[in-house]
């Protein structure tokens, strides 16, 4: 972290004078030489004197035990959880670095799914990404901002947060915790690898980048591997670097290509802090405090007015009292204190212990979890003035007197809502608005924390516990993460968080995907009844606690059986029931928790369980018996320890694989003994085993501590299966098995720190293809084309598809032997699809019979839809997966298959207010029909309506104009889209999202570009966070536009001083132009008219003055009408004004290539601009300082096609303009 506050310490002692303190196990938590179980001893016996509570940081204990004691050595440290860097580059010595490439896969050919967005969020607080250390700035460009994670990389934003790329290429594990760029070559940049706070990843001292953060190389030489807490930049000399590390300080003067330990006394100094100006003066905060007076040569405890062996201290400094420093320190009992010191940290006087800043709670509480989220941060410009984030944000006015919160981590006591846990807080040099980092993500504030903006979305860095994979949906998988909660993958639904704290183990019932189990930490599991709409406790009749992350397994063939694994095995056979009870089925030694367990799906009464400790490895040979018998199976171990993960032959239970230590071992005895198979896989942990149940070959893919590896019982040692992955640990493999089609089986892997990723399966070489395909859409039209889409497994080289009956064509330039032909279907009935599919290995052949489905013609134009002649349906079951009909072949999508909820049919107001409409569009009354959404206790949740077909091959300008009607203060979003040739083209206009007013607007929406197709419209409605999001949509009209011919016209605009809007534009050249037309856009979103001028021929040159403009956004579009009263828009422009001298205004209108925005500011600040295309797809963004007064920018958009595009313009009021 870089600092701008520091605290201080009085009465200096020599580092030769001080007798050496017994290390903390806090300081052995990232130390690769400390014994495991000491420390965990330690730990224990700190938590049993300050509890283990909420905020008392025993939760963070336990996740960092979970992980360190997968890593641990037979000597009983983790000395080769630090050696992950050099076994790989090892390995890749050897077999290659993996390179990005179904069952055809040689390698591997991974994806990632998510979370990459933030999640719709269902927990009632603050959702996120996962968890963020550090964060540094640009020194020369405003919008470029850098972020750290402890799992998931370095990455990098250059539009101010808006959006992010992830680079850590040259890193095996991808922890970092301190970032620190050159001021004079700032694409040099510095990081100190591995996990301060948590210790999730391995360090490897000072890495290097060269070229703004996009490749990296060790800058580590004398220091090793070692977790870097933080790294310091001299502020004149960028070649002297200053590093804390576990129980050391190291110093360089070579620009980090050499480093001398300047301090190795044990102890851990999570932050570091340049006096503001003098150099020469270094603060250290760990459990104490310690200051240089030689720029990091040498070091000195100081004591007076410091507390002394507290957790932690973070340090803040403020350029506004150079002189100054300030201390904040906390333990496991709550805040020790606030010091200041005014003499450069040489003595320290208390400024404030209570409240207790540390606590949960909105004024304190109880409790600390200093040693894991402790940072202060001062302010230039105030030195009285300190930022502090621990579990929530506070700060203090007056020097640290007195304090208030700043944001809390639930939103409580109507303060602003921040994800908890904040471990970084910067100021940006450009904006000054402030930056947190914390275990959801990066906010930041630009109005001194009244509120704050998530900026997360966009980095793929959720730490996955474990997945479950639905055998019924391929779309649709569980995953339990780290911090935030359960996260809910529904393909391009996109992903929701459910469940909040940590998600640990997680299932799909293999025969009916409504129900979805989750957890939290020690066997607290969750079940939805509902696809995952609300899930509720189920453990409630269990007398023990499981281990942090406690296994649960259905039952292979009766799905309402469930096993878990706490200190014993326990057994239900009512899980779906509303009181779920549960049996205690086995007796074991010792206080020790199961971590795995497995049964055999050939003979569900073979269990095997793996617990830590003695007595770790049993099987039962009776599991579904009265009373189960266990039998210890340690003596057959090849290691002392646990298995991590147990995989039985699906045909066999005598035969299985255990991962366990850094091997992977087969028994083909029950367990009794087992063999190595590792072969030549890399030196590291081995974590996740899956066998992939349709291979003839016995296939078996392990997930490790770096990537994925394959074996079968054809090849002789262990391929990597790893391309396209990053260089990041493995959770848990899982494997979809799609019902008719093996081309479409896909293997899902959880990774910490990178989210969930997908491959499909590996061609062994050696096998004739599988042949399946798929068809879009399969319900058709005279006239519609369809795309018919190879699946077929183990890569065929050759394709014939046969249709009948003959009634067809193929189109776009596909033919019989294409492997994804579009074909265009003529008659109406059904059509069987045959497809061959061949490869040097052989060839195999599928039909699918009646699988077409041509139902009749499609409907010319217009078309129109009312709902008039519909039933309602506006059911009072709020969420519930109510199925309404709806008229002249428009309908809802199969709940549960492909959306969540319907649209309903509805007259009125809505249940709710303030959400809803009161009446229909048209004709205004309280019995005139429309569709809905429904948003009470249905958050989030996705509804999607379809037109029949419309024939659109001999249309000109065909348009569509529908009514929508979204009000609420949790609204959610409304999207458009047109399916065409067998694809659906989403958002053709920019989706609308959050509240649009109280009233009825309409939208026209022009389908030109899809001219000469049978076309189908979706709406696609996703309600909000809240109940108030009921959004609506009526007469829906699909027909032609006026048709003008001549040139486009150009429609220019300015704000006159003291007059107004001034409109200008050049004439049609088209002799059926009758008239032109000004429409002016309302603050309820509707167009009136505001002005007609006769178009007369010849007259080049039109204006029209806007003598009342808005206060703002001015909103204006251009229409010519002809004869019959038609008209077409011709053209838009906005202009922004504010009578007190501000204005905007763009030129050309059409661009030539270079787009010219003049603004008249009354500010400087800075602005984003962005440019879209008719379709919604964003094809332009920029960031760009502005200064107050007159100035014109401009912009290259030569790249850009002919066409309409959308121009925004967005400053801190969000002001918006098209073009």
């Amino acid at each position: 972290m870089k600092h701008e506050f520091a605290f201080l310490l009085g009465i200096l002692l020599s580092f030769g004078f001080i007798e050496a303190q017994p290390v903390d196990w806090v300081d052995q938590l990232n130390d690769p030489n400390a014994i495991f179980s000491e420390t965990v001893r330690q730990a224990e016996a700190y938590f049993a004197n300050v509890g283990t509570g909420k905020g008392t940081g025993w939760k963070q204990f336990q996740r960092w035990k979970y992980w360190r004691e997968m890593q641990v050595d037979v000597d009983g440290t983790t000395r080769s959880f630090y050696g992950v860097q050099e076994e790989m580059e090892k390995y890749y010595a050897v077999h290659g670095i993996p390179s990005s490439e179904r069952r055809n896969s040689s390698s591997g050919s991974w994806a990632q799914l998510g979370p990459v967005l933030l999640p719709a969020n269902g927990t009632g607080q603050p959702n996120g990404l996962g968890r963020i250390t550090a964060i540094a700035f640009h020194p020369g460009n405003a919008n470029t901002i850098f972020a750290a994670t402890p799992a998931g990389g370095f990455w990098t934003s250059l539009d101010y947060g808006l959006t992010w790329t992830e680079s850590s290429v040259g890193f095996s594990r991808l922890g970092i915790s301190s970032i620190v760029v050159d001021p004079t070559t700032p694409n040099t940049i510095y990081v100190g690898t591995g996990d301060r706070d948590g210790g999730d990843t391995p360090g490897y001292g000072v890495w290097r980048s060269l070229d703004g953060g996009a490749t990296w190389s060790p800058r580590n030489t004398n220091m090793g591997n070692r977790v870097c807490y933080e790294i310091l930049m001299h502020p004149s000399n960028p070649n002297i670097l200053i590093c804390s590390t576990v129980n050391q300080i190291w110093r360089s003067i070579d620009a980090g290509a050499t480093w001398t330990s300047t301090y190795s006394a044990g102890e851990d100094f999570k932050d570091l802090a340049f006096h503001p100006t003098n150099p020469n003066i270094i603060y250290a905060a760990g459990n104490d405090f310690y200051r240089s007076s030689d720029n990091g040569l040498t070091w000195t405890q100081v004591v007076n007015g410091v507390p002394v062996g507290t957790s932690r201290i973070a340090i803040a400094v403020t350029a506004a009292q150079p002189n100054y420093c300030y201390l904040i320190a906390g333990d496991g009992g709550g805040f020790d204190g606030f010091y200041r010191s005014t003499d450069s940290g040489l003595n320290f006087t208390q400024r404030s212990n209570s409240p207790n800043i540390m606590g949960y709670g909105v004024t304190g509480g109880s409790g600390s979890q200093a040693w894991y989220d402790l940072v202060a941060l001062g302010d230039n410009a105030n030195a009285d003035h300190i930022t502090i984030g621990g579990v929530n944000i506070w700060e203090t006015m007056d020097g640290g007197t007195n304090w208030s919160i700043v944001a809390h981590w639930t939103g409580s006591g109507g303060n602003p809502a921040v994800h908890a846990d904040q471990h970084v807080l910067e100021v940006s040099p450009h904006t000054n608005d402030m930056f947190n980092g914390n275990d959801g993500g990066v906010y930041y504030t630009n109005n001194a924390g009244v509120s704050w903006t998530d900026v997360s979305s966009g980095m793929a860095i959720a730490q996955v516990y474990k997945i479950g994979q639905s055998q019924q949906t391929r779309d649709l998988v569980i995953n339990g993460y780290q911090d935030n909660g359960t996260g809910i993958y529904r393909g391009t639904a996109g992903w929701w968080t459910e469940i909040g704290g940590d998600g640990m183990e997680c299932i799909i019932d293999y025969s009916d995907d409504t129900y979805l189990y989750g957890a939290l930490y020690y066997g607290d599991i969750r079940r939805s009844s509902n696809g995952g709409l609300s899930f509720s406790g189920i453990t409630g009749g269990i007398s023990e606690s499981g281990p942090w992350v406690t296994p649960y397994k259905l039952h292979p063939t009766i799905p309402t059986t469930m096993f878990v694994g706490m200190n014993n095995v326990w057994r239900t056979t009512n899980v779906r029931a509303g009181v779920v009870s549960w049996t205690q089925i086995s007796t074991l030694p010792g206080g020790s928790t199961i971590r795995d367990l497995a049964i055999a799906p050939s003979n569900p009464d073979v269990m095997y369980i793996a617990r830590t400790g003695a007595n770790g490895f049993y099987r039962s040979n009776n599991a579904m018996g009265g009373s189960p018998t266990w039998t210890n199976l340690d003596a057959g171990l090849p290691l002392s320890g646990y298995p991590r993960d147990i995989e039985i032959d699906p045909t066999d239970p005598t035969h299985l694989w255990i991962a366990m230590g850094n091997n992977v071992y087969e028994s083909t005895n029950s367990g009794v003994s087992f063999n190595d198979i590792s072969g030549t896989l890399p030196n590291i942990a081995a974590r996740t085993l899956v066998l992939d149940t349709r291979s003839t070959n016995q296939a078996l893919y392990v997930g490790m501590n770096v990537g994925v590896y394959y074996l079968d019982n054809t090849l002789l040692d262990w391929v990597p299966f790893s391309s396209g992955l990053p260089f990041v640990e493995m959770t848990e493999l899982e494997i979809y098995y799609d019902p008719t089609c093996a081309g479409n089986d896909m293997l899902r892997a959880g990774t910490y720190g990178r989210g969930l990723w997908e491959s499909d399966l590996r061609d062994p070489g050696n096998v004739a293809p599988i042949a399946c395909f798929s068809a879009s859409p399969t319900t058709s039209c005279v006239g519609q084309v369809i795309a018919l889409h190879d699946e077929s497994a183990y890569n065929p080289t050759s394709w014939t598809w046969t249709i009948s009956p003959a009634t067809f064509n193929f189109t776009g330039a596909t033919n019989a032997n294409s492997q994804h032909p579009l074909v265009q279907l003529n008659a109406i009935g059904l059509y069987t699809i045959t497809l061959n599919a061949t490869n040097t290995n052989g060839s195999d052949m599928v039909s699918q019979t009646n699988y077409i489905n041509v139902a009749g013609n499609a409907i010319s134009l217009p078309v129109s839809e009312d709902f008039e002649s519909a039933a309602l349906c506006a059911t009072t079951s709020n969420c519930g997966a109510t199925t309404c009909a709806l008229p002249n072949g428009w309908g809802n999508e199969t709940n549960g298959m492909v959306d969540d909820i319907d649209w309903r049919v509805h007259e009125g107001s809505t249940a709710s207010s303030p959400t809803g409409p009161d009446m229909d569009f048209n004709p205004g009354t309280l019995t005139g029909n429309y569709v809905y959404t429904e948003g009470s206790n249905c958050y989030n949740r996705r509804a999607e309506m379809i037109s029949p077909c419309i024939d659109l091959r001999l249309a000109t300008n065909p348009e569509l104009t529908f009514a929508y009607h979204m009000l609420g203060d949790a609204m959610g979003d409304l999207h458009v889209d047109v399916q065409s040739s067998g694809t659906w083209t989403n958002d053709v206009i920019l989706a609308f999202s959050g509240a649009q007013g109280m009233t009825w607007l309409t939208r026209t929406v022009n389908l030109s570009a899809f001219i000469g197709n049978v076309v189908r419209i979706r709406f696609r409605g996703i309600t909000g966070n809240g109940y108030s999001s009921d959004m609506a949509l009526d007469d829906i009209s699909i027909a032609e536009g006026a048709i003008l011919s001549g040139e486009p016209l150009s429609l220019a605009g300015e704000f006159l001083p003291k007059q107004g809007n001034q409109l200008r534009w050049k004439g049609s050249s088209s002799k059926d132009a009758r008239a032109y037309l000004i429409d002016k856009q309302m603050k309820t979103g509707d167009f009136i008219e505001i002005g007609r001028l006769e178009a007369i021929q010849g007259k080049q040159n039109f204006a029209l003055l806007d003598a009342q403009p808005f206060n703002g956004l001015n909103v204006y579009r251009l229409r010519v009408q002809d004869a019959n009263g038609q008209s077409a828009q011709a053209g838009t422009v906005s202009v922004f004004s504010v009578w007190d001298g501000e204005s905007i205004s763009l030129f050309p209108n059409p661009h030539t290539g270079t787009l010219n925005l003049q603004i008249q500011a009354t500010q400087n600040e800075i602005v984003t601009v962005q440019v879209f295309d008719i379709l919604g797809q964003e094809v332009f963004r920029k960031k760009v300082r502005i200064s107050e007064g007159l100035q014109t920018l401009s912009f290259n958009l030569e790249h850009l096609d002919p066409g309409v595009y959308f121009f925004r313009y967005k400053n801190k009021s969000a002001k918006v303009v098209q073009l």
